[in-house]
C-alpha cells in the first residue's frame, strides 16, 4: 500500500495506479483525493475484500496527476458496475482524467457511472428540486466531472444532439445556463492512431462540454430510464465519439433504435474497446466532418494483418445492409477500406522498426522499439479550458481541488 499524505482540505492524499489501489481509497475514510499517477482498468475482483457497496460520507475527488491534458491518466472503468454509493449531500469529484466504458448503453440515454449505486441508495430517488427523495433524507449526492474527457460510443449526429440538450432539465440545486459546443476543432496535428493519447488523437467528434448539470439517469432492465439518487455537473470538460450515428440511421429507427443495432457491429470491429462505451473552452466550433465518413473512421482501429481487412468489411456489408440501405453502406465500406490501410502501413511501419531494433540490439531493443512505437508522445490538442463561470462555480463547491 502506498503511504498517505495529508492534503488541503484534511484528509489524506493516496496515489494510485491500478485498480487495486483504487477501491483500497475509496474503501479508507481517510482519504479526500486519490491521486491517479498512471493509466488503469478497474476490475470487480478488486472489490471482493471489502463490503459492497462501501457508502461514501464524505467529499472524494479523483484526480489525475497531471494538468496538461495530453498527459490525463486513463481510467478504464470496465462497466464495473455498483460498488460505490454517495451518501446524501455528499461530492465525487473526477478531475485531470480520460474515463471510458464508465456506463453500459446509450451515453445520450443515461448519465452517470455504473460503478455508483443509482436507484434505491441512501438518498432514495432524486427530488424535483434536486434534494434527495426517500422521505426527505437530505440533498442528492453530486458527480462531478470537471476538466475531464469521456469516451463515449454512438454520439447522436449534429441535429439531433443539439436538440436532445435544449430538453436537459437543470436541478435547482446547481442555478446557471446549460453550455455545451456540440462540434469542436481538432488540432491539425491531431494523430489518427489508436496508440495515441486520447487528447491527442483525431476523432470523428469532439464535444465541450462547458457548464452542464441533469438528474442522474441509469436504464433500467425494461428498457425504461430511471433517476438516480445522485445529480450530474459536467464543467469544462469533453466529450470524445468513437463513432456517430448516421443520420439515416437514426432518422430511420430512432436514436435508442439506431444504437441498439449498430453498437455490437462497431464493438466488433473495434475490438470491444472504447466503440461500445455504452456497448474548452471558449473557442469557435466548426461543423464535423461528414457522417458517414465519421461513423467509417472509427472502423480503422482493429484488423492485424493484411487479411483482416477483407474480412470485417464483410461483416460490415452484411449487418448495414440491414441497417442503412445500399448507398450509406457503399460510403462506409469506402472509408472503412482507406482507414484499414492506413492501419495496416502502420503495423508494416512499426514492425520494420522492431526488426531493425533487433539487428542492432537484440531482443531487448527490438522490444524497446516497439514499446516507443506504441506509447509514443504525440501532442497537438493543447488545453484549450481557460475558467468559465462554471468552472469558477465548481471552484467554490471543490475547494479548488483540481
Amino acid at each position: 500500500m502506498r503511504p498517505a499524505r495529508a492534503s488541503a482540505s484534511g484528509g489524506l492524499v493516496r496515489n494510485i495506479s491500478s485498480g487495486a489501489e483504487y477501491a483500497a481509497a475509496f474503501n479508507d475514510p481517510s482519504v479526500s483525493t486519490v491521486l491517479v499517477t498512471a493509466d488503469l482498468a478497474l476490475s470487480a475482483d478488486d472489490w471482493d475484500p471489502y463490503p459492497s457497496p462501501v457508502v461514501l460520507t464524505r467529499n472524494v475527488t479523483l484526480l489525475g496527476a497531471y494538468d496538461e491534458p495530453t498527459r490525463w491518466p486513463v481510467v478504464d472503468m470496465a462497466y464495473v458496475r455498483a460498488k460505490m454509493q454517495l451518501a446524501p449531500g455528499v461530492v465525487f469529484n473526477a478531475s485531470r482524467l480520460v474515463m471510458k466504458r464508465g456506463r453500459v448503453g446509450a451515453s445520450f440515454q443515461a448519465t452517470g457511472l455504473d460503478i455508483i449505486v443509482g436507484v434505491g441508495g441512501t438518498g432514495g430517488a432524486s427530488g424535483a428540486n434536486g434534494t434527495g427523495g426517500g422521505g426527505g433524507r437530505g440533498p442528492a449526492g453530486l458527480l462531478v466531472s470537471w476538466r475531464t474527457a469521456v469516451v463515449a460510443g454512438g454520439c447522436l449526429p449534429l441535429a439531433m444532439l443539439t436538440a436532445s440538450v435544449s430538453t436537459w432539465r437543470r436541478p435547482p440545486a446547481l442555478p446557471g445556463v446549460q453550455t455545451t459546443r456540440e462540434a469542436l476543432p481538432q488540432s491539425p496535428g491531431c494523430a489518427n492512431s489508436t496508440a495515441a493519447h486520447p487528447m491527442a488523437r483525431c476523432w470523428p467528434r469532439v464535444g465541450g462540454l462547458d457548464d452542464l448539470a441533469s438528474y442522474g439517469v441509469e436504464v433500467s432492465e425494461y428498457g425504461k430510464p430511471v433517476t438516480t439518487d445522485y445529480l450530474v455537473w459536467l464543467v469544462q470538460s469533453y466529450m470524445l465519439c468513437s463513432w456517430v450515428m448516421p443520420d439515416e440511421c437514426a432518422a430511420q429507427y430512432g436514436p435508442v433504435g439506431c444504437y441498439s443495432r449498430m453498437a455490437p457491429l462497431m464493438e466488433a470491429a473495434e475490438g470491444g474497446d472504447d466503440a461500445a462505451a455504452p456497448p474548452q473552452l471558449p473557442a469557435a466550433a466548426s461543423a464535423p466532418p461528414p457522417l458517414l465518413v465519421d461513423g467509417a473512421a472509427a472502423l480503422g482501429g482493429g484488423g492485424g494483418g493484411g487479411g483482416g481487412g477483407g474480412s470485417r468489411a464483410a461483416l460490415l456489408g452484411g449487418v448495414l445492409g440491414g441497417v442503412l440501405g445500399g448507398a450509406a453502406v457503399l460510403a462506409l465500406l469506402a472509408a472503412f477500406a482507406v482507414a484499414a490501410a492506413r492501419r495496416r502501413r502502420r503495423l508494416e511501419e512499426q514492425q520494420q522498426q522492431v526488426e531493425a531494433g533487433a539487428k542492432a540490439g537484440g531482443a531487448a531493443a527490438a522490444a524497446a522499439v516497439a514499446a516507443i512505437a506504441g506509447h509514443a508522445e504525440l501532442f497537438g490538442c493543447g488545453d484549450p479550458t481557460g475558467r468559465s463561470e462554471g468552472g469558477r462555480r465548481a471552484e467554490l463547491i471543490l475547494g479548488g481541488t483540481a
